[in-house]
């Protein structure tokens, strides 16, 4: 019988720890190390884009996946960005009739 005790009051205090670890996590913005998202870089990187129909286009992107401010529709097309050295918007690009991503060195300052 005092065994069966014993065990009810470890199984309850385990869930009041349990309780208190999720509203903590929830509530208070206590967050978990594989929680954490990976630093967001404003760099750009130069690439040459080249598509399915044997046309490349030099520019910069932000990323070589899909970007955070990119556009994705229903049946899987996607709208991204290619930015100038200074980081404006100068062109946009297809994910669906992209072959490859080709990083380029930085072209040379005259």
């Amino acid at each position: 019988m005092v065994g069966k005790l014993r065990y009810i009051l470890i199984l309850i205090g385990l869930l009041i720890l349990f309780c208190a670890v999720w509203v903590a996590y929830n509530h208070t913005g206590l967050s978990l190390p594989w929680d954490r998202e990976a630093p967001v870089s404003d760099d750009l990187l130069y690439v040459r884009l080249v598509f399915s129909d044997d046309a490349s286009v030099d520019g910069y992107v932000k990323g070589l996946g899909i970007e955070a401010e990119s556009q994705l529709y229903n049946g899987g097309s996607s709208c991204n960005y290619i930015y100038d050295k200074d980081g404006a918007v100068i062109g946009a690009f297809n994910y669906q009739r992209l072959l490859y991503i080709l990083l380029l060195p930085e072209p040379a300052v005259d």
